[in-house]
């Protein structure tokens, strides 16, 4: 099942105003995702492991907070696999049906979808395991930026964990826009030729570069690790192939070495055995030690 599908089946949930149906909708989404008919998303992989990291290392109940929520739906995946202790703030929106979810489907009374002004996080000091966020600093404001991380040093426990996916400068596709590598350039060069072409940047977007988002963590928050996901790489590469178009067929001469062998000294690369007897005995004054042969 696709993550879209998935989406689709969670906003059932949130739609069912009769509570009877919401939870036969959330009881039957829970099991299929616990027997493995709803597909972990790749974009929450690394996320869902470091939470099961954490609550192995822990031996009890996580609690998560969602810094920049959105609709909830990351939340709502976790909670059905098990981690049902979550939280979701945000700066906007009505979250009625997500906090009517958790009162019938996880039986808390008070609202645990909670819109606030941005600066302030509305829970207790050292309450939080894990917080996280995707696709969200990137909205940050400057002038709260440094807030955003000090108030997720203040309600993270002793030795919790600040996890966020965060597109950057070094990005090269920015997805807002669809653009490739314009938003790498300083915005007096940008923002001109975007205007050119029609395409006004959104006040809304911050995109930074990593180093100041690492500063800012591990002054604030503690020390720092990336995470580089690998079916990202695969998105790119079915982002660039067009899909009304085959692939290209291999050249001969583009044909991969089956198998390298180390050389040490200067060597001259050959593709075949004419190229070999061809190859000078000597290369810059050296008598190369071992020639690597291209094989099909």
């Amino acid at each position: 099942m696709t993550w879209h599908a998935t989406v689709e089946r969670m906003r059932a949930v949130l739609s069912s105003e009769d509570e009877a149906a919401l939870r036969t909708l959330w009881t039957a989404f829970c099991a299929d995702v616990r027997s493995g008919a709803v597909e972990r998303p790749y974009h929450l992989a690394m996320l869902i492991g470091e939470i099961e990291a954490y609550a192995r290392a822990k031996g009890g109940p996580v609690a998560l907070l969602d810094h920049g929520c959105g609709g909830g739906m990351t939340l709502m995946f976790l909670a059905a696999l098990g981690y049902t202790d979550v939280f979701g703030v945000d700066v906007g929106g009505d979250r009625t049906p997500q906090n009517r979810w958790a009162r019938v489907a996880l039986g808390y009374e008070d609202d645990r979808f909670v819109i606030y002004d941005g600066s302030r996080l509305p829970l207790a000091d050292a309450s939080i395991d894990i917080v996280f966020s995707q696709q969200v600093l990137e909205h940050v404001a400057p002038k709260v930026f440094a807030s955003y991380y000090e108030e997720e040093a203040r309600v993270l426990k002793e030795g919790g964990l600040a996890i966020h996916q965060v597109p950057h400068r070094l990005v090269p596709y920015e997805s807002h826009l669809r653009l490739w590598g314009w938003h790498m350039l300083p915005p007096m060069l940008r923002d001109p030729v975007l205007k050119k072409r029609g395409i006004e940047w959104p006040s809304h977007l911050h995109l930074r570069w990593p180093s100041a988002h690492k500063r800012m963590a591990a002054a604030i928050i503690g020390p720092t690790a990336d995470h580089r996901h690998a079916p990202a790489v695969d998105d790119v590469a079915r982002l660039l192939r067009r899909p009304d178009r085959p692939a290209p067929a291999r050249r001969p001469h583009l044909r991969p070495a089956a198998r390298w062998r180390p050389c040490r000294a200067r060597c001259r690369l050959v593709r075949d055995a004419r190229d070999q007897k061809r190859a000078p005995a000597r290369l810059n004054g050296r008598k190369p030690r071992r020639l690597l042969k291209f094989t099909p």
